[in-house]
């Protein structure tokens, strides 16, 4: 029976277990090739869906076809947005199922339960854009603004446009670089990417895809429904939300906006919902995604909790997300198939085991993938290697000839075929096949005598990264550029005003533009723009609105004089602090072990050239005889629990403990999910302590880390408790350090 007659689904789900993860989206793509219809995979969480979209990507010879729903990446009724790169990949893909077509849509079990707008929103959140097409330039300005995108010129950031004229540049956040679009009057003359520093050309495009940036937006809405919706929530509620309804009556966009979702859409469903009646549905691991859910269901009650102690007022769970058992429903009605990693279920027509392995770890022992080779050849078995250019595939070919060995080279474009061969159980040569195409990981399909190696197999780590890297922004913004007019300034002389713009003022006959600067008592400043360096911006941790100093007044000098004592005080703290931890001593880390590097070669992708500065700079802090103390700062999203996860397991290495302190009991759950996925199969214990924990477990959990053991321990303000006693503790990690409270 061919892999293909194995993979349909029938009437009822299918269990297809002994399948690797690398294998699972082997088998998702052969399915796609043979069927070109809508498939939907669900995964545990975003990085095992990004991590399987780059297999697809690999199978499927590109993206074309591949659509990626994430979850959010903040907590439930955390007062924050998530990334517009999130947004803009959300969007594409609730456009996609709503709009119908074949494609593969890979998500996550959280990512399911979360409302998103109905697919009549859906499809009209992304606009398409061809060369020689006419546009209506009022209506695509509605789009960009309605959509959550922010005016700035020059255009440096995902969600960011200008328009100039006949030229518009945009960037939209699932693009690696801005776009610039050209018109003639209404016609699309012309679209290129360009670098947002240079302003140099990146080449030509033929078209391009805008999107929404907001899961909540104001296209296809209109503020007044809106508000409408928010008074009869009121009035049901007996509360109040003034500032929200002055918002959408201002069509602001404001942080966490997307929890008032169904105020914008009260139709606003499940991801789900938009599927055709024939879709396929792939559920990769139902157990860790069982446990996903239970967590997630966890996370959402207690957000909820938090966001009423902060005195936040949202909507309630019930109206943000789709209850478990809907979903459950929705998957028993779907043609579907269920991949499990372990075959541990007696075979049936329902049931099928398909005998797949890993590819092993080789760790720069090319002469060993050369004996392998030779050893698959022998049995019959095809061997594809995948690398990351026709350069490596050259010096590989070169190595190869040496021991009187060939390859076939293969364009990428013949793997999608060469993947339906076998799925159909057509026989393929048994030579070595190389491609100049990225694969994550290899596998062994004995079924298919079949092997895929990666270039990572082989040398070592060279996966992709997350997400395109941004540029790197200087330490220190030193212009004027984003003060507007109503904007509150300091100027080094008469303290604290408010901008109000440019003034033209004629002097001697010459006219020159002057800042105009308001004080207490309808005082003006006329600042000279050749003056510019007097002021800075104003800001405020709490946003508070400032009073007004007066020019000449003895406010601003006594304020002056209050801060520089303070700043003094504080120095003299510092230097004091900072003198004992330069003469004091502490434990000094062994250098990088074996263990380490094979953790490291876990990590399934390639770190941003920051993230891998921070870790090497942890670590040799960790390594030297001195008391550590480092501030790591980054974006959601872009590493920095990686390199915490680095430094704990270079401490559990040397006997010493970790405790990790967070702010929230969500942020505390996320952090013990994350650093016990990564640290257990290594041996290091990971225990937490949190509100999620039963009396019974604290209580076990507190006195393993007394006997030492617990390698690492998670914890809310409750780690700081006296009955908390570490034998061995090595390394403490602040998250969110701002939000204790401590400076």
């Amino acid at each position: 029976m061919s892999l293909l007659e194995i993979l349909q689904p029938g009437r009822s789900r299918k269990r297809l277990q002994g399948l690797t993860a690398a294998a699972q989206a082997l088998c998702a793509a052969a399915l796609f090739l043979e069927r070109k219809r809508q498939i939907v995979v669900i995964t545990a969480d975003n990085g095992e869906a990004e991590k399987f979209i780059a297999a697809l990507a690999f199978h499927l010879a590109g993206k074309n076809d591949l659509l990626y729903l994430p979850q959010w990446e903040t907590l439930p009724y955390e007062p924050l947005s998530h990334l517009p790169e999130t947004a803009a990949a959300r969007a594409l893909a609730l456009h996609r199922l709503a709009s119908g077509g074949p494609a593969i849509t890979v998500t996550t079990a959280a990512a399911l339960l979360q409302k998103a707008p109905p697919p009549r929103v859906a499809r009209e959140s992304v606009l398409s854009l061809k060369v020689g097409e006419t546009v209506d330039r009022e209506r695509l300005g509605n789009f960009l603004t309605l959509g959550g995108y922010s005016h700035a010129d020059p255009v440096q950031e995902p969600g960011q446009f200008a328009f100039r004229g006949g030229i518009l540049d945009c960037y939209p956040p699932h693009e690696a670089a801005p776009l610039r679009m050209e018109f003639f009057d209404d016609e699309v003359e012309g679209i290129r990417r360009f670098d947002s520093d240079s302003q140099r050309s990146l080449g030509q495009a033929e078209s391009a895809l805008l999107t929404a940036v907001k899961d909540t937006h104001y296209l296809l809405v209109k503020p007044e429904e809106v508000a409408a919706n928010i008074e009869k929530y009121e009035a049901e509620n007996n509360v109040r939300l003034d500032l929200l309804k002055s918002r959408v009556l201002n069509a602001q966009f404001f942080p966490a906006m997307e929890h008032y979702l169904p105020f914008f859409y009260p139709d606003a469903a499940a991801p789900l919902a938009h599927l055709p009646p024939d879709a396929l549905v792939i559920v990769c691991e139902p157990e860790k995604i069982e446990e996903r859910l239970n967590l997630f269901g966890k996370e959402i009650q207690s957000g909820y909790a938090d966001a009423q102690e902060r005195k936040d007022i949202f909507p309630p769970p019930a109206m943000l997300y789709a209850e478990r058992e809907d979903l459950e429903l929705l998957l028993e009605a779907a043609d579907g198939l269920d991949f499990h990693e372990i075959a541990d279920q007696p075979e049936s027509d329902r049931c099928v085991t398909v005998a797949t392995r890993e590819a092993d770890r080789l760790r720069g022992a090319f002469s060993r993938f050369i004996f392998d080779c030779r050893e698959r050849s022998a049995q019959g078995i095809a061997t594809l290697l995948a690398v990351s250019g026709d350069e490596t595939i050259d010096r590989i070919e070169k190595l190869l000839r040496e021991e009187e060995m060939g390859l076939t080279r293969l364009p990428p474009a013949e793997v999608p075929p060469l993947i339906l061969r076998l799925a159909s159980g057509e026989p393929v040569p048994s030579v070595l096949y190389a491609v100049s195409s990225p694969l994550p990981e290899g596998f062994t399909f004995d079924q298919l005598r079949f092997a895929a190696v990666s270039e990572e197999d082989i040398f070592g780590r060279h996966a992709e990264p997350r997400r395109a890297t941004r540029k790197k922004a200087p330490v220190f913004i030193t212009d004027f550029s984003d003060v507007k007019p109503g904007d509150y300034v300091v100027h080094r002389d008469h303290g604290v005003g408010q901008y109000h713009g440019l003034k033209s003022i004629t002097s001697g006959g010459a006219a020159e533009e002057y800042l105009e600067i308001e004080y207490a008592e309808d005082q003006r400043l006329f600042l000279p723009i050749s003056a510019i360096h007097m002021l800075e911006k104003y800001s405020s941790g709490g946003g508070a609105k400032p009073q007004l100093d007066r020019m000449g007044g003895k406010t601003w000098a006594k304020t002056r004089e209050k801060v520089k004592k303070g700043i003094m005080r504080m120095a003299t703290e510092l230097l004091e602090l900072y003198a004992r931890r330069k003469t004091g001593e502490a434990y000094a880390h062994g250098k990088e072990a074996h263990f380490e590097s094979e953790f490291a070669d876990s990590f399934g992708y390639l770190e941003t050239p920051d993230q891998a500065q921070a870790i090497a700079d942890v670590i040799a802090d960790m390594e030297a005889p001195k008391p550590m103390d480092r501030l790591v700062c980054g974006d959601v999203g872009y590493g920095k629990t990686e390199v915490a996860i680095r430094a704990a397991f270079k401490a559990a290495v040397n006997g010493k403990q970790t405790a990790l302190l967070a702010p929230t009991t969500l942020l505390v759950n996320q952090h013990y999910e994350n650093f016990r996925r990564r640290m257990e199969p290594f041996g290091v214990k990971v225990a937490m302590l949190s509100r999620f924990v039963t009396k019974e477990e604290l209580k076990k959990t507190v006195q393993r880390i007394a006997a030492g053991g617990v390698d690492v321990v998670v914890g809310t303000h409750r780690l700081l408790q006296k009955d908390i006693h570490f034998p061995s503790l090595g390394l403490v990690i602040i998250d969110e350090e701002q939000k204790f409270g401590v400076a």
